[in-house]
């Protein structure tokens, strides 16, 4: 489990919306992952992202077998799940962790 003494910024870096999108908008994008509920989910997401649940998202990033040297940007509602989320990645060993916090940090369109 996360260790609630270190602070989840000392683990990922903070991305802009405007860095955001046009890393998104680029044939390679990075994992893009949202931390909200299946239903928070379909209600509207950033374009390309996928959706993993706080719940059970270290099961299926284990399960994923993914490069540690993989690109991974975070979001939820709020912020708090994905520095969660980021402080486990650090703790797996990812070194390229990005935090974009909570959607309503988005300005732009969201799919559904």
């Amino acid at each position: 489990m996360h260790n609630a003494n270190l602070p989840y910024e000392k683990h990922s870096m903070k991305i802009t919306q405007d860095d955001l999108k046009k890393i998104l908008e680029s044939e390679n994008s990075p994992i893009f992952i949202d931390l909200r509920t299946p239903t928070e989910f379909s209600q509207g997401h950033i374009m390309k992202s996928k959706n993993i649940p706080i719940e059970v998202f270290k099961e299926v990033i284990i399960k994923m077998n993914l490069d540690l040297k993989s690109p991974i940007i975070l979001y939820c509602r709020t912020g708090r799940k994905s520095g969660i989320a980021a402080n486990i990645l650090y703790e797996l060993g990812f070194k390229k962790i990005y935090n974009f916090g909570g959607i309503n940090n988005w300005n732009y369109a969201l799919e559904k």
